[in-house]
């Protein structure tokens, strides 16, 4: 999920500051914001387990007063403070997207275990068949991080 460098041979120490410039806009952040939450609720979500709302709620000030107060960004004027909010918004959405996450799952394994099952029968009596009803596409991760899909893709799927 991180980019990285890989280097072969001698590596030194830079001489003056490099900085690095990750995002041209809020708008660039938030869409790569949007990507990594989505990617890192799916590296966590583990069927059968929850999620916690106040884990999500709880993270938000806490990781805002480490980044502002902690690491120092207080001192970069309006910058620190945006950095520091956008960055304590990242914990926090990803856990709302892997409750989203954990909600859909419980959803579709309700559907399935629903159409797997069979009729109530009496005692003594034969068991019926199940229904034949038509199953359900999968659930998938493209469907959970809302890949957008073309109109005629999405025909041919149904």
């Amino acid at each position: 999920m991180h980019e990285s460098v890989a280097l072969e041979g001698r590596t030194e120490h830079l001489r003056e500051t490099m900085y690095n410039y990750s995002y041209t806009s809020i708008a660039d952040y938030f869409e790569k914001f949007n990507r990594y939450t989505s990617l890192a609720a799916i590296e966590s979500f583990r069927p059968g387990e929850r999620s916690s709302f106040l884990k999500a709620v709880a993270t938000l000030p806490l990781t805002f007063i480490q980044f502002y107060f902690l690491k120092g960004f207080l001192w970069d004027g309006s910058a620190g403070f945006t950095w520091s909010l956008f960055s304590s918004l990242y914990p926090a959405v990803k856990q709302f997207k892997l409750a989203e996450f954990h909600r859909a799952y419980a959803q579709q394994q309700r559907a399935e275990s629903l159409l797997g099952t069979t009729a109530a029968s009496p005692s003594g009596a034969r068991k019926k068949e199940p229904i034949a009803w038509p199953r359900p596409d999968p659930l998938l991760a493209d469907d959970l991080v809302g890949a957008p899909r073309s109109i005629e893709e999405h025909a041919r799927r149904r």
